[in-house]
């Protein structure tokens, strides 16, 4: 198959006047301000053990079902049983416990109401089988034709989950170049966001020279698990990060607990995201 240009005409008229298509919003403006959400094209994240990757994709895919009634077909493999992954989401989803355990928790009017809520936005992929990212794809096209439904992202998180075929493509990178090759397709062919959470390598220990204190800067984006070839196939890359609380910022100030910063590496198509931009959230 190819074009040539008079066969996107309309398309380029539409450019013209527009500009470069913007994402939908991800429910925190100042996270809206450095990247958004496109369907057609996956989004990688990254990040070290408890830098809050998984806590911040999913309350942007809560917050895309509360404004957009979008639906996810996700694979937690690190986050419990499925029961406790749905109490979690309840728990965003209400802003109280799900658990009785003081006053402060939600009601059962409230408990029945968010489990309506995730039931129709969120279907949950079983673990207790090993599989590979092709057998994932085919769980949610399963999915889709049993309850009617067509999901808008889907989530395998972690990456490293996934059955490992790299003897059989000759090593590491020709696997993961085929992998991610893959995700892109999918997301382009089912016009939905198919997101994955990778962890990072060994990043050199710093040294801060005012406290003395070790910690861990930001990953670059060739220090994700894997190496480069994430960099090469990635369209939008979110590293998240939680800087040491006592470690400053720019403006001198130390950061605080519980706070997350994101942080773009690779910002494509255009008009979704700057590249290089960082937000910051308080968890």
């Amino acid at each position: 198959m190819y074009h040539k240009v008079e066969h996107k005409t309309d398309q380029l008229q539409t450019l013209r006047k527009s500009g470069w298509i913007k994402g939908e919003s991800t429910g925190f403006d100042n996270v809206d301000e450095a990247f958004t959400l496109l369907k057609g094209y996956p989004i990688f994240f990254a990040g070290a053990p408890h830098s809050g990757k998984t806590e911040v994709v999913l309350e942007m895919l809560l917050n895309t079902s509360v404004k957009n009634g979008w639906k996810h077909f996700i694979y937690l493999g690190e986050n419990g049983e499925v029961e406790e992954i749905i109490a979690d989401l309840c728990h965003k989803y209400i802003g109280k416990p799900f658990k009785v355990a003081n006053q402060y928790h939600m009601s059962d009017k409230e408990r029945l109401q968010a489990e309506y809520f995730i039931s129709e936005h969120f279907i949950f992929c079983d673990d207790s089988e090993d599989m590979t990212l092709t057998d994932f794809y085919n769980e949610a096209s399963k999915a889709e034709k049993e309850y009617s439904i067509k999901f808008d992202t889907t989530l395998f998180d972690p990456f490293n989950d996934a059955i490992d075929e790299s003897h059989a493509c000759g090593g590491t990178h020709h696997w993961l170049n085929r992998e991610l090759k893959m995700v892109r397709k999918v997301s382009k062919a089912n016009k939905r966001i198919d997101i994955l959470i990778n962890h990072i390598a060994d990043v050199p220990t710093q040294l801060d020279k005012d406290t003395g204190q070790a910690y861990l800067r930001p990953a670059l984006p060739n220090e994700w698990n894997g190496g480069r070839t994430w960099w090469r196939r990635g369209f939008l890359m979110v590293l998240v990060y939680r800087p040491p609380a006592w470690l400053k910022d720019e403006n001198g100030i130390p950061y605080g607990d519980n706070v997350s910063l994101l942080i773009v590496q690779k910002a494509k198509p255009k008009g979704i995201a700057t590249y290089g931009a960082e937000a910051r959230l308080h968890w």
